[in-house]
């Protein structure tokens, strides 16, 4: 995961988009040696000021920070909440089917340009695609 996170942030900006409380999301992220990857403020937590996914504000905000088009955006999530976040925001999601929530997700009804990856090194050539 650490691998496929440093290629992606040397070509673009990660943000971290949770539905958890943002005390949760410094333990999930130090937990994981991935907090080096997201500044604080890319990081909107589910008890920040934006409605919790699948609204798309708190995205929005996010992609607006950076400066970012929702077109030229993609969500990487593993949830029928993330892709319809995506779908919200008009952006294109990479669902992880590793992921905890994946089962249920409407495969069949993904757009173009939408992506599934089977395991955190799959990111590097989802992200190229």
């Amino acid at each position: 995961m650490a691998r496929s996170l440093s290629v992606v942030n040397a070509g673009g900006q990660l943000l971290f988009l949770i539905g958890v409380i943002m005390f949760g999301v410094s333990s999930i992220l130090g937990g994981l040696n991935l907090a080096r990857y997201f500044a604080d403020e890319a990081i909107v937590g589910g008890d920040g000021p934006f409605p919790r996914k699948p609204d798309p504000s708190g995205l929005r905000h996010l992609l607006a920070r950076v400066a970012v088009a929702p077109a030229e955006a993609l969500l990487v999530g593993d949830s029928t909440v993330d892709w319809r976040t995506a779908q919200n925001a008009s952006t294109a999601i990479c669902l992880a089917r590793y992921g905890f929530g994946f089962e249920g997700v409407p495969v069949g009804e993904l757009r173009p340009g939408d992506r599934v990856i089977d395991a955190p090194i799959d990111l590097l050539a989802a992200v190229q695609a």
